[in-house]
């Protein structure tokens, strides 16, 4: 169970503020905030800020962070081996199923009614193995 909250808080961190999923391609910008390349990119068309704290930036100080997506990489692995999908990715599409529900290509279901507000995730229940 502890390794369970451990797993959560790194699915975390290693999510971007602007879509809320896992990140994709990782930029960070210089103010230290990291988010998906194309999430950036999208909020460059109507600001040149950063996302978060807002702090200015130019389009030649976005830079590519592949420390974070090496980092996404381990942490989807570590939940493949516990058997507990944590977070509904980008890079996992899902249906509507009855009853609210949503499930994934891998069968994993997750209520969309225990969603962490203060991050946007969906916690999924574990997958029958």
């Amino acid at each position: 169970m502890e390794d369970t909250i451990h797993l959560e808080k790194m699915g975390r961190e290693l999510k971007c503020p602007i879509c809320l999923s896992l990140l994709n391609s990782a930029v960070s910008l210089t103010c230290n905030h990291v988010f998906c390349n194309s999430c950036i990119v999208k909020s460059m068309k109507s600001a040149s800020s950063c996302p978060v704290c807002k702090v200015p930036f130019r389009r030649r100080e976005v830079r590519p962070a592949p420390h974070m997506d090496n980092l996404v990489s381990i942490y989807k692995n570590m939940e493949v081996a516990s058997g507990i999908n944590i977070f509904v990715t980008q890079n996992v599409p899902s249906t509507k199923v009855a009853d609210g529900e949503k499930q994934d290509e891998g069968g994993a279901k997750c209520d969309e009614k225990d969603t962490d507000d203060t991050r946007g995730s969906h916690s999924l229940q574990k997958k029958g193995l």
